[in-house]
């Protein structure tokens, strides 16, 4: 498994603004998605080469910078959000900041034959920006403009998003599934899973411990064994912190599977009921972002929870999130109310 440099690098101190990006400033022409088109120019820099498509989305007035790099016809995905500062003098600053996700791997690795090499520069560089004729020339790298839509459909692995917004804007459909619809049998209590990126949110708080943790854990082992191999998973334990088990998402190939449901074995459970930081890990540092999440849990949430997944959940494209009670009703309300939000099925499972 390559390993992750997820350590916060030293901010530099902002600059103050001398004027405000208004509508008739330049620089508020770069706001917008853009897709690289002078692909040759794909080699690392402050973020993994290699790739073979990279769209990025600029907020000058925000002042960020989101960027998705995508690998092997989207087998790996590396993301990242920034602070930038485009300058009216045609410089662009990029640098780290602490509460925008970034996770890049460190180490080399081949994936479906492709090589990602990791980056080669600090998450620190100014370039010189130029738009002309339509293009936007970043460094040495060319783009042209491209729609939400487009945009929201590689950050979410899929080039079929446009499809799913008919249905309401939620992800996970169908039409999500490029190859094939998966058998009716997969499912997670009794709730059928049909997203290509799933993510699995459980609660292994400290009420979780004895038959409940393992009847969790088993279903979870059944529901990940069943996924088809085109398919990829994510899971996220919750208490009064967040454990994860891999650093990226794993495809559901026969091997990977069992490799992974080994390693539930080693879960406890133990510690309060916080889901929140769980939840924004699955909006904010996995890429693509889930089309479909089965969050679970026995305990009473936050109340905070719901409204916090409206402002993670707010893409074009929506994540659907599906519900459950585990044995306990104390969160029904909520969890039902965030399962109507989210284009989910609220289910109360018996203990």
């Amino acid at each position: 498994m390559p390993e992750v440099d997820a350590a916060p690098i030293e901010l530099r101190s902002l600059r103050d603004r001398v004027e405000p990006t208004l509508p008739d400033d330049p620089r508020w022409a770069l706001r917008g998605a853009w897709e690289q088109i002078n692909l040759a120019r794909n080699g690392a820099d402050f973020a993994p080469g290699g790739y073979e498509r990279q769209v990025i989305a600029i907020d000058p007035e925000q002042e960020t910078l989101k960027l998705y790099r995508v690998f092997a016809n989207g087998a790996y995905v590396a993301a990242g959000e920034f602070r930038v500062e485009v300058m009216p003098n045609g410089d662009l600053e990029l640098r780290v900041d602490e509460k925008l996700p970034h996770l890049f791997l460190k180490e080399p690795f081949t994936i479906d034959g492709v090589e990602v090499v990791p980056p080669v520069e600090p998450i620190a560089m100014t370039r010189r920006w130029l738009l002309a004729d339509g293009v936007l020339q970043i460094g040495d790298r060319r783009f042209t403009r491209i729609d939400r839509d487009a945009f929201e459909s590689v950050s979410r692995g899929t080039t079929a998003a446009s499809e799913s917004i008919d249905r309401g804007g939620f992800a996970a459909s169908s039409e999500v599934i490029q190859d094939a619809d998966p058998p009716a049998a997969v499912d997670f209590f009794g709730t059928s899973i049909v997203g290509r990126h799933i993510c699995f949110v459980v609660d292994v708080s400290g009420s979780m411990a004895g038959p409940r943790l393992e009847a969790a854990l088993t279903e979870l082992a059944r529901s990940i064994n069943a996924l088809p191999a085109d398919r990829l998973f994510y899971v996220l334990f919750f208490s009064g912190s967040t454990l994860v088990l891999e650093d990226r998402w794993t495809r559901a190939s026969p091997s990977l599977k069992r490799k992974f449901i080994a390693k539930l074995a080693g879960i406890e459970a133990q510690g309060g009921t916080e889901p929140v930081s769980a939840l924004e890990h699955a909006f904010r540092r996995l890429a693509p972002v889930p089309d479909e999440i089965h969050f679970m849990t026995d305990g009473l949430i936050p109340v905070t929870t719901a409204g916090r997944l409206r402002d993670l959940n707010s893409g074009r494209v929506r994540t659907v999130i599906h519900t459950y009670a585990f044995g306990e009703s104390a969160s029904e309300p909520m969890l039902r109310e965030i399962a109507a939000d989210h284009g989910g099925q609220y289910r109360f499972v018996p203990q």
